[in-house]
């Protein structure tokens, strides 16, 4: 079996998006995903988007 290519977080929320899931709320690095029909929530995690946040606290 072949391996799959890896996909970063951002690019796997963009196309969840695509598919009609909508971003209900984040914290930190874990953004929580909603589906309406049917009723599916996911969790992506999105490391990138915690180190950006390290890096501005560290700044003050």
């Amino acid at each position: 079996m072949p391996k799959l290519h890896r996909v970063s977080g951002h690019e796997c929320i963009r196309a969840l998006e695509r598919m009609g899931f909508v971003q209900t709320r984040q914290r930190v690095s874990h953004v929580v995903l909603k589906n309406r029909l049917p009723m599916v929530k996911l969790v992506v995690s999105c490391h990138c988007i915690a180190k950006s946040r390290l890096e501005l606290y560290a700044a003050y």
